[in-house]
């Protein structure tokens, strides 16, 4: 129910629910993130128990297994998180154990003549397009969609909104999980930019970015002309996520024209090493948060918009890292023992990535999204690591418990080679900008027309709820009838 207030007000208070908040704890955002993994897991291997995929009901069973545990665990059960994540790894497990059961089972009088069942895995196939590379993609995608509507709402705790300055909030972690998924399926990453010249590269940078741009533009004067809530510590005056993510995409395209793409790891340590100096050891800093006159004044673009600006530097050294494990996912593989390797290299890669960041938010300085700083950078993209992990974990158990399926006589299964054809995520990933651009716009239309802050939870979940089924239908309508928006 509304409280009638004037919009001056309204909007003040809005501003200040935004504000000076200082984030959860790095173990708190982990199992949030992980969370849609898991869903994704039960999801896809709930689906080896279907006997007809053709079934409509199957697109409510994604919403329900996917988009649900999510949603709630993002709003009413924020403190049981952590139960909800063991709930959905230890349903994931009783399913390969009921699998395994019934293979067991129906194998109980035949003499195993292919060695070990672990030998017999290991051989198994896996195509060079994984599924775990668009689940990561859609699972970032999806979060993100659920948290710009329920930040709105009292429901979502404010410590999983985006910190002032410093600290690790849940949606702190969705700019940087953009600029990594962007990145580890960019041209770049899977070797196939198209021309040589570094110029052409370039242009060809400025168009595919150019959509970004005019959406950032258009978001813009949407904005300021409604006179919509706006949080300026977070980018600045006019600068905006979807202008970073154009600026970070033609900034890596101008390097990569300069050095070669398989410096991209060493590219992307010296550039937050840098960063990272000049905010150590200049007023940097000091510049940013307070700006030129030390009281927050901006004036002129780069005052104005300060943040966005400089934070493009920590996000450009994101990418770079992510093209760096882009181009090691994307080298052939055929089998799963070639993919457990990776999922070795990933947990490695994992662990050390988590150490370094204990150690230089201890010693420098702590993690703060709003800079970008090396802290920020590290969590990145050992967050993106953890995600990659666990995605990968779980394709593989998929496809070991798939060739476990009985796949004739009367136990016939229609299921695809690749499950993922038939998931929520595939669909969002193929209109991606589509998505997020009509989360956008459904996220201004309730606030236009709700004052948020004084929604009961009943109707908040409700809201939201629908906000998301409206997503969700219309990705899947899209995707089931091949059409894709994208046309640059």
């Amino acid at each position: 129910m509304d409280v009638p207030v004037s919009n001056v007000s309204y909007k003040q208070l809005h501003e200040e629910f935004m504000s000076g908040l200082n984030g959860s704890s790095l173990v708190e955002v982990s199992v949030l993130t992980l969370i849609p993994v898991g869903s994704t897991l039960v999801r896809d291997l709930f689906c080896l128990f279907v006997n007809d995929f053709t079934q409509p009901w199957l697109i409510v069973l994604n919403v329900m297994i996917i988009i649900v545990p999510m949603l709630l665990s993002f709003t009413v059960l924020n403190f049981t998180d952590f139960t909800v994540l063991v709930s959905l790894f230890t349903t994931a497990a009783g399913m390969l154990g009921l699998i395994a059961a019934r293979h067991s089972q129906s194998k109980r009088t035949q003499q195993s003549k292919s060695g070990s069942l672990l030998e017999t895995f290991l051989d198994l196939e896996m195509s060079s397009r994984r599924p775990f590379i668009s689940y990561f993609r859609g699972q970032t995608l999806l979060a993100t969609a659920v948290a710009i509507l329920a930040v709105d709402f009292t429901i979502f705790p404010r410590r999983f909104a985006k910190t002032e300055t410093y600290g690790t909030g849940l949606m702190d972690t969705g700019v940087g999980l953009f600029v990594v998924v962007n990145a580890v399926v960019s041209p770049e990453a899977r070797g196939k930019v198209t021309t040589k010249s570094p110029v052409l590269a370039v242009m060809q940078a400025v168009k595919s970015s150019m959509p970004l741009v005019v959406i950032g533009a258009l978001r813009l004067l949407a904005v300021k002309n409604i006179d919509y809530q706006e949080h300026v510590s977070e980018y600045g005056v006019h600068w905006n996520f979807f202008l970073t993510l154009a600026a970070v995409k033609v900034l890596s395209a101008v390097i990569l024209s300069v050095f070669p793409v398989h410096l991209s790891g060493l590219l992307s340590i010296v550039i937050a090493a840098g960063y990272q100096y000049s905010l150590t050891a200049t007023s940097l800093p000091h510049y940013i948060l307070h700006g030129a006159d030390g009281r927050g004044r901006r004036e002129g673009f780069l005052d104005a918009n300060r943040e966005g600006l400089f934070s493009c530097i920590g996000y450009l050294a994101i990418y770079f890292a992510g093209v760096e494990i882009g181009s090691y996912i994307f080298r052939k593989r055929r089998r799963v023992r070639d993919w457990m390797l990776v999922l070795c290299v990933f947990v490695s890669m994992s662990l050390l990535s988590w150490i370094v960041l204990g150690i230089v938010s201890n010693t420098v300085e702590p993690v703060s999204r709003r800079l970008a700083n090396g802290p920020f950078c590290i969590w990145t993209v050992a967050l993106s690591f953890l995600l990659l992990t666990v995605n990968l974990a779980g394709d593989i158990a998929v496809t070991c418990a798939q060739s476990l399926c009985p796949r004739d006589g009367h136990e016939n299964k229609t299921f695809p080679e690749d499950l993922s054809t038939t998931c929520l995520l595939s669909a969002i990933n193929y209109n991606s900008l589509l998505y997020f651009l009509v989360a956008n716009l459904l996220t201004g239309l309730v606030n236009m027309s709700l004052q948020t802050l004084y929604a009961p939870p009943s109707l908040a979940i409700t809201i939201i709820t629908g906000y998301m089924l409206v997503l969700s239908g219309l990705v899947m309508l899209l995707y089931r009838k091949k059409i894709s928006t994208k046309f640059w």
